[in-house]
């Protein structure tokens, strides 16, 4: 698997595990972008390429989430996309949103924001023990419980919803789900079978670059959302006799694109994905997962605080621990070449398939030389 290694740009002389921010990028990507800007200069033809490419590209996140690409939508970025959801629900006041404590801030921050307009409770379950207990989730829900928004997995300890656990809690109080794949999407399995709607950036797990948020609404969930908003790809024809009296929004997801999306990271995207997808999820996670009990064996021998569960059904990539000053640590492992990410008391190191035991080793003896100094846990 770490053959594969040799595909991305800086991987060379590094221990990478800064995915769960940013990943590498493909070699490969150079090509495509030089070929999104070759096909942009051929006019009609280009556009129909380009189409071709965006067309794709649906497929792929289709098939990596077992859904129709009918259901799929894109938009500038995850934040952008969790927005429109929003919006395009009827959320009336007095009504309640489920999250929790474990939540990246682009799902918290748009419900305060909701909450300015309309009286609206946010209800915040506590994690236990770096979980979010599935019986606490049921106990929350109540008749005036509009939503239910979670990341799939952690950005802050790597933790991993049960979705079908989760999925089977909100189908039986008649509450929609909304998931953030964020930090899933592309190294374990994600099945738009164990929710109602999804949403995930492009430049951490999906291995592409930035300005793409993805959208996934069920085909059934679909109808009941009504955009704010409207461009011309919203609608299913726009050469129409009463174009300037009325128009219909398209009864599929593009309702929720305007106008032309982000073709140059669309074109990288597609080669990523396509790797994704060769490689095989199933593949990616045994590897991530192979890596990760090493990891995780090698932290606790060495006297890190671990903050992610051990179980493997219960994380993914990202893998925290306990620590004071974590962007010294991060700055300081830079210079070594050594890519982690570090803040908010805690350091987190994100585990692909193109990581190896020797970059665990590297990893490893850097922070042992860390811990005897005494200074940051």
């Amino acid at each position: 698997m770490e053959n594969y290694r040799d595909l991305f740009l800086g991987l060379e002389n590094a221990s990478y595990f800064y995915t769960g921010a940013e990943s590498p990028s493909l070699k490969e990507n150079k090509q495509s972008l030089t070929k999104y800007l070759e096909d942009k200069s051929k006019g009609e033809l280009g556009r129909e390429r380009a189409r071709k490419v965006e067309e794709e590209f649906k497929e792929n996140i289709s098939k990596l989430i077992r859904a129709d690409s009918c259901e799929i939508s894109l938009t500038g970025n995850a934040s952008e996309a969790i927005n429109n959801i929003i919006d395009a629900m009827e959320i009336k006041s007095g009504s309640n949103i489920i999250l929790n404590s474990l939540e990246y801030p682009s799902v918290v921050l748009p419900f305060l924001s909701l909450q300015k307009e309309k009286d609206i409770e946010i209800r915040i379950l506590d994690s236990e023990s770096g979980e979010i207990n599935a019986d606490e989730i049921e106990k929350s829900i109540d008749r005036d419980t509009c939503l239910v928004a979670f990341s799939h997995v952690s950005y802050v300890n790597g933790f991993r919803n049960d979705l079908k656990t989760l999925k089977k809690i909100t189908d039986q109080k008649q509450v929609p789900l909304l998931i953030d794949a964020t930090q899933s999407l592309g190294v374990v399995d994600v099945d738009s079978n164990y929710f109602d709607m999804m949403v995930s950036s492009s430049y951490k797990w999906l291995l592409g670059p930035h300005g793409v948020g993805l959208t996934y609404i069920s085909k059934e969930y679909l109808p009941k959302l009504k955009p704010k908003r409207v461009g011309w790809r919203s609608v299913p024809f726009i050469f129409t006799n009463k174009r300037f009296e009325e128009f219909e929004f398209s009864e599929d997801a593009t309702k929720f694109e305007l106008g032309f999306n982000n073709y140059p990271a669309i074109y990288a995207l597609k080669e990523s994905t396509d790797l994704l997808l060769k490689i095989g999820i199933s593949k990616i996670e045994e590897r991530v997962t192979e890596l990760g009990n090493e990891l995780i064996y090698r932290l606790k021998k060495n006297g890190w605080s671990l903050l992610t569960p051990e179980d493997k059904d219960k994380r993914s990539g990202n893998i925290a621990v306990v620590c004071r000053n974590g962007e010294k640590v991060m700055k300081e492992l830079d210079e070594k070449n050594i890519k982690i990410w570090g803040g908010d008391g805690r350091l987190r190191f994100s585990v692909n398939f193109y990581n190896n035991v020797n970059d665990i080793q590297n990893l490893i003896r850097e922070l042992s030389y860390i811990k005897e100094r005494g200074e940051f846990t």
